[in-house]
């Protein structure tokens, strides 16, 4: 499968016919991802870059249609096993409340969690256009859903931020004799509260994995509220420091066991301190230095839906450090426009090959919308 995926990537790379000054950018970041994957003996980031770089023109829908029909498949797959007892759970008592949180299948309660949360991005990348109080609704329900079975807190930040964005826009648009004027000044406001609020997630977690103190009763409870990812980052620091290009931690102690019987022997998460002690300072500089020009990049293009899922999953890296993971974040695609400055098709939903298929026209075609 492997083979077959770089094989795939190999043919849209050439395809998209990158210029000279393109492809020398595209050889040197993946050099530096590269020499960290060898380090760290970890090839997320490797593998989440041949995916973006392969990424250019593509347009959103297509791209969440796709994700929509896997996450369907693994859906049908993972709970038909699980209701017919084939497949187990890996249910865990819960620290919220006497209940229990169920994976229902699922590797662990909060995968389930943002399975719901992505398989909810992905519709909502499908309708942008033309989203409906329905859709809020179907929204809610899945929220609901997720959060009466996993007891996730991560993920129901996740949905609420998600909630807030959807009934953001359809309030824009049931009041469109608002004046553009004070209508971009708001939204100005809000974009900027949004990345101080991003800006402030970083710096907490920075901060907090130098500084953390287990004797401080202040530290100890937020310690306790995060579930014990502050001290692990902190101890994980005064093991191995921060390194250029990251480290190897398999000969760590052993924190966890996962469904496999593996040893799990780094467990940080949080986004920014696991890049951190991962991957290196380098590759983490390199990584958001590349995540906040696409943002910018993004922004100014007006691709507000490829900024959704780069936007959440930058929130919840206080907590979770899923924000390089495609089978959770096909957003994280959006990052190509770090590399291209014309990434973007703005292409309508008929351009694409997929426009055949009946179920792609409902879902994607605004006039199928009544």
């Amino acid at each position: 499968m492997y083979g077959i995926s770089l094989v795939c990537l190999a043919v849209k790379y050439i395809l998209q016919r990158n210029s000279l000054k393109e492809n020398i950018l595209v050889i040197f970041v993946g050099l530096v991802l590269l020499v960290s994957a060898l380090v760290s003996n970890s090839h997320l980031l490797i593998w989440c870059y041949i995916f973006i770089i392969c990424a250019r023109h593509v347009s959103i829908k297509p791209i969440s249609f796709c994700f929509f029909m896997v996450l369907f498949l693994i859906g049908v797959i993972t709970f038909t096993g699980y209701f017919l007892g084939v497949t187990s759970s890996n249910n865990l008592a819960s620290t919220v409340t006497r209940g229990a949180r169920y994976s229902l299948g699922f590797a662990h309660p909060n995968t389930l969690a943002f399975y719901l949360l992505a398989f909810e991005l992905a519709w909502i990348s499908m309708r942008y256009e033309f989203l409906r109080l329905r859709d809020l609704v179907i929204l809610i329900v899945f929220s609901t859903i997720s959060h009466f079975l996993t007891y996730s807190r991560t993920a129901d930040g996740a949905f609420f931020l998600l909630i807030a964005g959807v009934v953001a826009l359809l309030f824009v648009r049931k009041h469109p004799s608002l004046k553009n004027r004070r209508r971009n000044c708001k939204l100005q406001l809000l974009l900027f509260a949004l990345y101080a609020s991003i800006g402030a997630v970083v710096a907490f977690s920075i901060y907090s994995m130098f500084f953390y103190n287990g004797s401080n009763q202040a530290w100890a409870k937020l310690d306790s509220f995060s579930s014990g990812r502050l001290h692990l980052a902190h101890q994980y620091l005064n093991e191995t420091g921060i390194t250029a290009f990251g480290h190897s931690f398999e000969d760590s102690a052993v924190q966890n066991i996962d469904i496999h019987g593996e040893d799990i022997t780094f467990l940080v998460d949080n986004l920014y301190c696991n890049v951190l002690l991962c991957y290196g300072f380098v590759t983490w500089v390199l990584s958001f230095v590349g995540v906040l020009l696409a943002i910018l990049r993004l922004s100014h293009s007006r691709q507000r839906v490829w900024l959704l899922g780069i936007t959440i999953f930058l929130m919840v890296g206080l907590f979770e450090a899923l924000f390089f993971k495609l089978s959770f974040n096909f957003g994280v695609l959006g990052l190509q426009a770090a590399i291209y400055k014309d990434a973007f098709a703005d292409s309508t939903w008929d351009e694409s090959a997929l426009s055949v298929l009946p179920l792609y026209a409902k879902l994607c075609n605004p006039a199928q919308t009544k």
